[in-house]
């Protein structure tokens, strides 16, 4: 599917360079917003793999820009989840895809709950899109008789999707560990243990047991 497919690679995983807030020469003179750092040369440094780094003010951070994405732009939401160019401030532009705007607006007014939900809409969105190695093969699955899905259904079914998935691997987890009694399924909660019996908890400790990549990993 082009620069979309959904076998293309990404940048690495979004890993903080030093500690997430530090010291350093701020951005150009803009608007100061003394709501997000009352010190003018705050600033904050993420990586963004490849070796890549970006520096910016966290007291001239702008607002973040609203995209909007529905089942007929995936590919292009694919595509900014990878590379975007982001505005920093009236005077410093970076390109940074999506997946990396959590580092960038962490614990600032700009990231507003709301707007936590739209990006954890737009991260399974790509998560499901390139759990398919073709564009064809990704609708042959969120369609319907009466064809493709529109957004909201398509997250719909993702979660049903994940629901089948989680019953799946922990019915496999109850099989090969009748007790659950592995490490693996072992937790502590205040100091005092217990063993895991939610399924979703489950599953994902028996595909972590087992090396299953799932896809937000790899995306």
């Amino acid at each position: 599917m082009g620069s979309s497919s959904p076998n293309s690679g990404g940048p690495m995983p979004p890993t903080a360079c030093g500690p997430l807030l530090e010291l350093s020469t701020p951005a150009p003179p803009g608007p100061f917003d003394p709501r997000v750092s009352e010190n003018p040369a705050m600033s904050r440094t993420i990586c963004l793999g490849n070796g890549r780094s970006v520096t910016f003010s966290l007291s001239l951070l702008s607002l973040p820009p609203q995209p909007s994405y529905d089942s007929m732009n995936i590919p292009t939401l694919v595509r900014h989840w990878e590379s975007y160019p982001l505005p920093l401030n009236p005077h410093h532009t970076e390109d940074i895809g999506l997946q990396f705007w959590p580092m960038v607006y962490h614990k600032t007014v700009h990231w507003a709950s709301s707007f936590q939900n739209t990006w954890n809409r737009w991260k399974f969105l790509v998560m499901a899109w390139k759990s398919y190695s073709t564009e064809d093969l990704f609708w042959e699955h969120f369609s319907t008789d009466k064809g493709r899905m529109g957004y909201d259904a398509i997250q719909t079914q993702m979660l049903k999707d994940r629901q089948i998935l989680n019953e799946m691997h922990a019915a496999a987890a109850r099989e090969e560990f009748p007790d659950l009694n592995h490490p693996a399924f072992q937790g502590r909660k205040q100091g005092i243990p217990y063993t895991m019996s939610k399924t979703e908890a489950i599953a994902k400790a028996y595909r972590k047991l087992k090396k299953i990549i799932e896809v937000e990993e790899r995306s």
